[in-house]
């Protein structure tokens, strides 16, 4: 049994920093440009993540009304990445504007990609849960990572946006343009069926009990449906995912070792 901890992520973060943004006001009137005013945001935002060094094992593990509710995974406009037959799943709630999540996509992604989701043992899924109150840009960026998908380029742009976290539009069509996607289809999709999508994921996110980004939903196949069984908040160690991801895997062997011996009873009477 872990300690439910006080965890790092965006929405509770920024909460702690309320000292410090209310000064932002007197930086507005006294910076002289956009360039001036962003560098002071970036400021206040690196403060927030210097609150609590990033990979901290603080784990907050979900209430209980958590387990067994169903989610989608792997349904239609949901970003994938890994075997669609794997029994276990890892489903991120993330803001792109959100400093934390960028930590994450950065330093730890990648560990659980090769160590996981690449061998076909887990299922990543990306979900979009933009806190517009305090990240102007992170629900644009989100329709466009969304419409990214309709092109196979998903992954690329999710690559390049959380790596420099520069979401203003023109900005986020730049850096589409750099791999390859075409801007013009993407720039349509952003202004048309994309903001559906990114309120589904937010309703979905509110219905199970997020509250900020990132935050993590472990979840298992039964019987042809996801079922979320573990939350895990915040831009946690490499460490706690090993630690939570092995565990799930091996309760589902154990599941399916014992469901397969049933049968066999069954089958022998």
């Amino acid at each position: 049994m872990f300690t439910a901890k006080l965890a790092v992520a965006c929405g509770l973060g920024a909460g702690i920093a309320v000292g410090t943004i209310a000064g932002l006001s007197v930086s507005i009137r006294r910076a002289g440009s956009i360039a001036d005013l962003s560098a002071r945001v970036a400021t206040i935002e690196d403060r927030v993540v210097a609150i609590q060094p990033f990979g901290t094992d603080t784990t907050e593990v979900a209430p209980a009304p958590l387990a067994n509710r169903s989610l989608t995974v792997d349904g239609a406009g949901t970003a994938t990445k890994g075997n669609l037959q794997a029994r276990v799943a890892l489903i991120e709630f993330t803001d792109p504007q959100c400093p934390f999540c960028g930590r994450f996509a950065r330093e730890t992604f990648n560990i659980i990609d090769e160590e996981f989701v690449l061998p076909g043992r887990v299922l990543y899924a990306i979900r979009f849960f933009p806190i517009e109150r305090i990240h102007p840009f992170a629900f644009v960026a989100s329709e466009f990572l969304y419409c990214a998908s309709e092109q196979n380029r998903f992954w690329d742009l999710h690559h390049v946006l959380f790596g420099s976290q520069r979401l203003a539009r023109s900005e986020i069509l730049g850096q589409a343009s750099s791999v390859g996607l075409d801007v013009k289809r993407l720039s349509q999709c952003a202004d048309g069926p994309a903001e559906a999508k990114v309120r589904q994921d937010a309703a979905e996110a509110t219905r199970i009990g997020v509250h900020s980004t990132p935050t993590f939903v472990l979840a298992a196949k039964h019987d042809k449906r996801w079922v979320a069984q573990q939350m895990i908040v915040g831009a946690q160690s490499i460490d706690t995912f090993r630690r939570y991801l092995s565990a799930a895997l091996a309760d589902e062997q154990r599941a399916t070792r014992a469901s397969g011996t049933r049968d066999g009873l069954n089958s022998a009477l």
